[in-house]
């Protein structure tokens, strides 16, 4: 029996090609599709989950209730962690910092230049490293250890053994020699923790100067609780520690308006869960993202399936009610309520089955792509994951049990009289429930239609608005850890003296966006101006930096070499830190920062960082951290001749460097690849929600006509014009779309603004982007229609009629 009906099915969809092909096109693509979204929400979802003791991990923070906002601050002064491990012993297993760091490697005739992070000893027990050779219990016990990731280990000593070599590290003015005491795998992608190299906190060359100074916040830090220790617990513990050790930094707090929390604190001290660190925009960092991402993806390949489904559930129960004489005869003969049923079911089985056979197949073929336009890793053994797997098969059970399903139940109930005298039509019975699912069709259609030009939009707006800076023609190449930054400024300014097409160079300790290296740091100074508690970023610039950056000045002077003070002891300021500062003349005045600064020169206020953050208060200043980057402000003319030479000039500098240099507008726009990114993701969704959407109403179209294949030749014999039989057959259709629209359209704006308040500066959303969004679904849905409208208003009357 059960090989009969898979024959029969087999037999069904082979004798009705079209609308299999636009069933199995329709199921794969969908398939393909939400597999891709769902596994790329699916990695963000499980980010950092390859640690095992991430439930027990947090990351530290301090949340500061100022006058106006709430900050968040990521970085902590060094002497927390041994005031934490000090105060909550009986908490805390493990513990500790994390600070990126700059070094070369030197191993006999070879250097070596690779990211490396200082951390305490705990560091390699509290996250999961695969140790190949050494331990986690060991691998950092005495502060010369160094621990290399497998493949760094592999181009200091090539095939040489690595445990116990002794490298020489360029840490600060003179070498520092390292002892190899481990050596780890790879850690995967989806962390956000680094394994290159690790080295012992301590061996930072500013740590003495830092190890009691409670001012400088250059770390991130994590601690490892005892089992049995939950979040509450942790936080309720801590709400000692504000007070006993910023109290100072509270009573300056107080006098410049703050007020208590809900808790009663102004600043206190907090534990992020790391398992929430990735979503978590204040406190994750870089590679942070909005928690709304991965969720869209979800619902987006949830829409795709559903919009498939409702053309499977329309075509089927079109298709079964056509066939309602063959399942009339089938009852007539004795066939059961069930097993009528169960063929229709089973033909529904087949189809599911074999979309999703050809979906994997697409998905295979189409995950490289995905991955080049979407800047993802997905791979194929993904799917081999059993928990992916299970998820799989539950959704496609779900998906035949009720597309399929309901199909065969509604054409398994149907009346056998009714049925053999002819009068069940393709539009009985089931006419509101197919509008209502052509209506959910059109209305997500319409919704990421209108998302998409809202976040397009927004990302234009992102990218042409003025940041208060000349970045045309600017060149941002990172320094790497080769050479130190002073001297790579020296040398290359040397080497470049004979380029007619170099107008300016100049360097600094940060990057503006996010260049080729993938680098973002923040400095943040706190001192005490007029009795009051004042907080700024900081910059630490070489002299023509404001005119390499075309930065205007507002008041004041420029840095020059002409003023010897200008290298230690001055700065300049921007208009909200003049703001904050209060006082209307500012030049000359000292701050009490870094030893002392006079202000020199008030500059206008440019975008330092994204616009999504308001711009904040920022000190400009000679010497201080190390550069990082160096800009060069380059001619329009002879573009090509002139960057080969600035990449010729570092390599021989630093030959053993790669060159990553990238003009400014470039950094710009990968500050907001996420939007980017997301908006590529609401393109591609919606002209496949679109197309799925139409090829359905296609269909349906077809059968529509079909059933009225008399009318329109009567209509046409008592004097219809072309245009009218078209727009007959058409308004029903045209009026459901129209529908959809006007329930899209709220439904967008709601979930649009939302994502908008992330934003600083922002678009604001008008009418015509859902206007625009209905009128191209309309146009979309007419010509689909229209195609059999047409074709069947211009067909002879007399072959509908001829059988009356």
């Amino acid at each position: 029996m059960l090989r009969n009906y898979f024959t029969i099915s087999l037999r069904n969809l082979w004798k009705n090609k079209t609308f299999s092909l636009i069933n199995l096109v329709g199921l794969s693509l969908a398939f393909a599709t939400s597999l891709l979204l769902f596994l790329t929400s699916y990695q963000e979802f499980t980010f950092n989950h390859v640690h095992q003791n991430m439930d027990h991990i947090y990351r530290y923070y301090l949340k500061i209730n100022m006058a106006e906002e709430t900050d968040f601050g990521n970085t902590v002064p060094a002497p927390v962690k041994d005031a934490l491990m000090a105060d909550y012993k009986k908490e805390i297993k493990h513990i500790s910092r994390i600070r990126d760091i700059s070094f070369v490697v030197k191993y006999k005739d070879k250097t070596i230049s690779e990211g490396a992070v200082a951390v305490d000893a705990d560091y390699a027990k509290m996250f999961s490293f695969d140790f190949i050779e050494g331990s986690a219990e060991t691998a950092l016990s005495d502060l010369n250890n160094i621990v290399l990731r497998e493949d760094v280990a592999k181009k200091i000593f090539g095939n040489e053994p690595a445990m116990g070599k002794i490298i020489m590290a360029e840490l600060g003015e003179n070498p520092v020699p390292l002892k190899v005491s481990g050596i780890t795998a790879k850690l995967s992608d989806n962390t956000s923790i680094e394994n290159d190299m690790m080295v012992r906190y301590e061996i930072n060359p500013d740590y003495v100067n830092n190890k009691d100074n409670w001012n400088n916040s250059s770390s991130s830090l994590y601690v490892q609780v005892h089992d049995g220790i939950t979040h509450t617990e942790l936080e309720q513990s801590l709400k000692s520690f504000g007070p006993k050790y910023y109290k100072d930094a509270i009573e300056q707090v107080k006098k410049e308006g703050g007020k208590p929390d809900e808790n009663g604190d102004i600043i206190s001290a907090k534990m992020l869960p790391f398992s929430k660190e990735h979503f978590d925009r204040n406190i994750g960092g870089g590679r942070s993202m909005s928690i709304v991402y991965p969720y869209t993806l979800l619902i987006i390949s949830i829409f795709i399936i559903f919009i498939a489904c409702i053309n499977f559930v329309n075509l089927s129960i079109s298709r079964s009610i056509l066939r309602a004489r063959e399942v009339g005869i089938r009852k007539a003969l004795g066939a059961i309520r069930g097993q009528v049923l169960g063929q229709f079911w089973g033909e529904a089985l087949v189809t599911c089955l074999i979309s999703l056979l050809l979906g994997v197949l697409f998905f295979k073929f189409s995950i490289t792509g995905f991955n080049a336009i979407f800047n993802t890793k997905l791979t194929f053994h993904h799917l081999y994951n059993p928990k992916i797997l299970g998820i799989l098969s539950i959704v496609f059970l779900l998906i035949t049990f009720v597309a399929g399903g309901y199909p065969a139940w509604f054409i398994s109930r149907v009346n056998t009289i009714e049925v053999l005298k002819g009068k069940l039509k393709a539009s009985s019975g089931s006419g509101l429930l197919r509008k209502t699912l052509i209506v959910k069709q059109f209305t997500i259609s319409v919704l990421l239609i209108s998302c998409t030009i809202i976040i397009w939009s927004q990302l234009q707006y992102l990218r042409t608005t003025p940041l208060g800076i000349d970045q045309d023609h600017v060149i941002s190449v990172p320094i790497g850890r080769e050479v130190e930054g002073s001297k790579m400024l020296t040398l290359l300014r040397s080497k470049l003296s004979d380029q007619p097409n170099i107008i300016n160079i100049t360097a600094a300790d940060n990057n503006i966006g996010f260049g080729k290296d993938g680098s973002s740091s923040k400095s943040q100074f706190g001192f005490e101006h007029d009795g009051k508690m004042v907080n700024t970023n900081g910059l630490f610039v070489d002299f023509e930096y404001l005119k390499t950056m075309g930065i205007a000045l507002k008041e004041g002077r420029d840095f020059s070499v002409n003023f010897p003070t200008d290298s230690t002891g001055a700065c300049i300021i921007n208009e909200s830190m003049a703001k904050i500062l209060g006082t209307n003349d500012l030049i000359n005045k000292k701050l009490d920062l870094d030893e002392g600064k006079i202000i020199i020169g008030i500059i206008k206020d440019y975008h330092f960082e994204s616009l999504k953050n308001n711009i904040e208060p920022i000190t400009l200043m000679i010497n201080g951290f190390p550069y990082t980057h160096i800009f060069i402000k380059i001619a329009a003319k002879n573009v090509d001749a002139t960057l080969a030479a600035i990449e010729k000039s570092y390599k021989e500098i630093a030959p053993n460097s790669d060159y990553l240099g990238s003009f400014l507008d470039e950094n710009r726009n990968e500050q907001y690849r996420a939007e980017r990114r997301f908006t590529k993701m609401f393109i591609y969704a919606a002209i496949l929600a679109i197309f799925l959407s139409c090829i359905g109403l296609f269909a349906i179209a077809v059968i529509n006509i079909r059933d009225r294949f008399k009318e329109i030749g009567i209509r046409k014999v008592l004097g219809s014009s072309i245009v009218g039989l078209i727009w007959e057959l058409s308004k029903d259709f045209m009026l459901l779309v129209l529908i959809s629209i006007f329930i899209a359209a709220p439904i967008a704006y709601y979930f649009m603004d939302k994502w908008l308040s992330d934003f600083a500066y922002r678009i604001e959303i008008q009418w015509w982007f859902f206007g625009l969004a209905g009128i191209t679904a309309l146009i979309i849905a007419f010509f689909t229609i229209s195609y059999h409208a047409i074709k069947a208003a211009l067909m002879n009357p007399v072959k509908s009629l001829r059988s009356e």
